[in-house]
């Protein structure tokens, strides 16, 4: 059932990140990013094939972690897609593309 949930969580967080509604930050680990709510803080991080989702409290403590194996397969894709669209906002990589875009496009 918390399963369930949490990959309902991780899909409605995916959404909100690609629509620009939630902002990832990069961390000290180079593989772990993080959003920041009123009163909890989400973090994703792994290798791309096997992403790790937290939830932390206002302390900074895990309350709950989520793996791979513990999701449906649909969560489990949205789980790895949130952590590469996550990487690539804390990187500055979308800002990077829209750019590019834009300059291309300016150049005809």
């Amino acid at each position: 059932m918390v399963e369930e949930k949490v990959g309902q969580l991780i899909k409605v967080i995916l959404e909100k990140t690609k629509a620009r509604e939630v902002a990832w930050k990069k961390t000290s680990n180079k593989r772990q990013f993080l959003t920041v709510f009123p009163k909890y803080v989400v973090s994703v991080e792994g290798p791309d094939y096997s992403p790790t989702f937290r939830l932390h409290n206002e302390k900074g403590e895990t309350i709950d972690e989520i793996t791979i194996p513990s999701l449906s397969s649909a969560a489990q894709e949205e789980l790895k897609e949130l952590l590469l669209v996550a990487r690539r906002q804390a990187s500055g990589g979308e800002e990077a593309v829209d750019e590019l875009l834009r300059t291309l496009s300016e150049k005809k």
